[in-house]
């Protein structure tokens, strides 16, 4: 019988997350208010089966890779995947409906192609070769070359299996996948998903006679007093009286103070971190920051984590502050569309 190692890859969040600091493995992101992507990962059994986390940014790390697939795994079948398509299968299922083949099979999960692949060790070891050495000088990351440029174009078969895959390879993509999460609960099968999970928080959460929750969901030990419409509320995240939150991702701990708006942004974690009252972030107008237009695009604003908005601020649309610098801004401090302001 053969046997199997699972091999997933890390990327690293400063090509595709600006801004995000507190945490540099997407394994620890928080996800759908209450959870981390580790929390998600556990639900598809992966542990059932030997498994192994790369970050490969630069040549010493290729090596690395190399002389572990050398080396005394003892598996002849590798399934590859990255850490940015989180995808959760039955891996009875997976192994069961896999061919015996010499090629690469890649897996659809119903109509929903995923990047997670299986091959056999003598044809990765051979793909890791060619793409570490395409890497070399190239602006593209390895795992882009990987599973992008290579994988992508280069399976031999498709594996259908029931599952759920999320992509969150770049902050557009984690904050639109967020804001997927009441459509998803929508889907039976990811329904079924989302109700293994168990949260490590138990505050209740509540909206006052004041509020309104409107297409959105509101996390753990989260108050609303104002008016949260198409978004997702983290857990312990305070909502003040005629604040209105629209089309955002609001992660934990961030207080948004009486009359201020948040409108298409993500607000990363905000320990210490008021939105004072009547400032205003984000907009729907179609602007793209000058710094990441790939990243930041459509009026999606990005706050970094900890800095205080004083009242009466405008972060406009398409803007990115990086945070963790001062702890409170000029005031008011006001930012044009599609600009990025760096804290000390």
């Amino acid at each position: 019988m053969s046997k199997y190692h699972c091999i997933l890859f890390e990327e690293s969040l400063q090509r595709s997350f600006p801004g995000f600091q507190a945490t540099s493995q997407v394994y620890d992101f928080p996800i759908w208010g209450n959870y981390t992507v580790r929390n998600v990962l556990e639900l598809s059994n992966i542990s059932s089966m030997p498994h192994s986390l790369f970050s490969v940014e630069e040549r010493p790390d290729i090596e690395t890779l190399s002389e572990f697939m050398s080396g005394g795994t003892g598996a002849d079948i590798f399934v590859v995947g990255r850490t940015g398509n989180v995808t959760v299968v039955d891996w009875e299922d997976f192994f069961r409906l896999r061919k015996a083949a010499s090629g690469i099979g890649k897996v659809h999960l119903g109509k929903d192609p995923s990047e997670l692949y299986i091959l056999p060790r003598r044809r990765l070891r051979e793909i890791i070769a060619d793409v570490g050495e395409r890497a070399e000088g190239s602006n593209k990351s390895f795992c882009t070359l990987l599973f992008n440029d290579y994988l992508f174009h280069n399976f031999d078969r498709i594996i259908n299996l029931e599952g759920y895959s999320f992509l969150m390879r770049t902050c557009y993509e984690y904050w639109r996948e967020n804001l997927n999460l009441p459509s998803a609960l929508q889907n039976e099968r990811f329904l079924r998903l989302y109700a293994r999970l168990l949260s490590p928080y138990t505050a209740k959460s509540s909206v006052s006679e004041s509020g309104t929750v409107i297409n959105s969901f509101v996390g753990c030990g989260s108050r609303v007093k104002g008016v949260v419409e198409d978004s997702i509320i983290f857990h312990d995240v305070h909502i003040g009286k005629n604040a209105h939150v629209r089309g955002s991702v609001i992660l934990p701990f961030n207080s948004i103070e009486d009359g201020a708006v948040i409108e298409n942004a993500l607000l990363l974690e905000g320990r210490d971190r008021v939105v004072e009252r009547n400032a205003r972030v984000g907009g729907f107008t179609d602007v793209r920051n000058g710094e990441y237009p790939g990243l930041l695009q459509n009026g999606f604003s990005i706050i970094g984590h900890g800095v205080t908005l004083p009242r009466n601020s405008h972060i406009g649309a398409g803007c990115l502050v990086y945070g963790r610098g001062e702890k409170k801004l000029p005031s008011p401090f006001v930012m044009e569309d599609g600009t990025s302001y760096r804290t000390l």
